[in-house]
């Protein structure tokens, strides 16, 4: 009977590890679809204004930006998970080399500057000792060690402001440790901030007039976007504004709500992942305004699998459009507005 008894509760903990296994395979799944279709939004907007706004416009070098600045992004994201792969069955290949530290460390600095600027964020380089520290929303201590396992991410909202797949870490500590070196993290919880601090081992010392194609008879129409990623919002915009449309942008939802609530659009593009508020409430908030019952919703988001778009429906939308939109669709919807 004691061996049939623990037969059975191994059985079971090996069938609750593989609903765990299934559920994290599941979510990643889910954010890796995410995370890949926000750039291609932009990118695709981008070919398409190119291809239509006067070569040397304004739109048109805004666009050729927003590909390097979004490709960019996607190679990064791309590169993460291949070096994963590789650190994970030891397929890395290191190339030792003697190298200046405070150059790298300067570098590094140098290129994240304007990002620190922009959020207000006083960047300052110490010693040689690489302590990086932040202020930020922190780690709870239980899951510090989780931190730098492959996908392993905090709690997120479904605006997904932070970003990521959760591999950062997990490439940090693979490439430390294929140095001879460690890497290691530390926090008093969530809000209040966490330290990385890597170690790596020293050398021995050496010795000694853009065009329009609206088309003709084309009702003109006020859109809304709402969108936090900037290069999507305005693109998205800039080719809708090149078929006659009237556009307006707005970052978050309280935003989109003013400007819907002032301007009483014919149509609402809105993004699900909002960093206020996310889509599915914008749609009820909107839908409970009488002065707005005319207004017709689209949600354009990255969450596209059968589940997300009839949340969407319920929620009060019109339509539910995958990232990245095809402009066809959203121009066929406009003109039936």
């Amino acid at each position: 009977m004691v061996e049939r008894a623990q037969a059975e509760a191994a059985l079971r903990r090996t069938e609750e590890e593989l609903r765990a296994s299934d559920r994290r395979k599941t979510e990643f799944l889910a954010v890796l679809s995410h995370e890949l279709r926000n750039p291609l939004t932009p990118i695709r907007n981008s070919i398409y204004l190119l291809e239509r706004a006067a070569p040397g416009s304004p739109k048109a070098e805004r666009a050729r930006e927003v590909l390097h600045r979004q490709t960019d992004h996607l190679a990064r994201l791309v590169d993460d998970l291949l070096d994963v792969t590789r650190i994970s069955r030891g397929k890395i290949e290191l190339k030792r080399a003697r190298f200046d530290l405070r150059e790298v460390v300067r570098k590094a600095t140098d290129d994240a500057r304007s990002l620190y600027e922009a959020s207000g964020i006083d960047l300052r380089v110490g010693r040689s000792a690489i302590s990086v520290h932040d202020t930020g929303v922190g780690i709870p201590p239980s899951d510090v060690e989780r931190m730098f396992e492959p996908f392993a991410q905090g709690a997120q909202d479904r605006a997904r402001t932070l970003g990521g797949l959760g591999l950062g870490l997990s490439l940090v500590k693979g490439l430390v440790e294929l140095h001879g070196g460690a890497v290691r993290a530390h926090s008093e919880g969530p809000s209040r901030g966490a330290e990385f601090l890597v170690t790596l081992p020293l050398a021995p010392a050496p010795g000694r007039d853009e065009r329009s194609d609206a088309r003709a008879g084309e009702t003109s129409r006020l859109v809304v976007i709402v969108e936090d990623n900037v290069d999507a919002g305005q693109t998205l915009g800039e080719i809708l504004e090149l078929s006659g449309h009237r556009v307006r942008l707005a970052r978050d939802a309280q935003s989109g709500l003013g400007l819907a609530r002032e301007l009483h659009p014919d149509l609402v593009l809105c993004d699900i992942g909002l960093p206020d508020m996310d889509g599915y409430d914008f749609a009820r908030t909107v839908r409970r305004d009488p002065a707005l019952a005319r207004t017709r919703l689209v949600a354009v988001t990255g969450y596209a699998q059968p589940e997300d778009r009839a949340r969407a429906l319920d929620a009060g939308f019109d339509a539910h459009v995958a990232k990245p939109p095809a402009i066809e669709e959203l121009q066929g919807m406009l003109r039936a507005t």
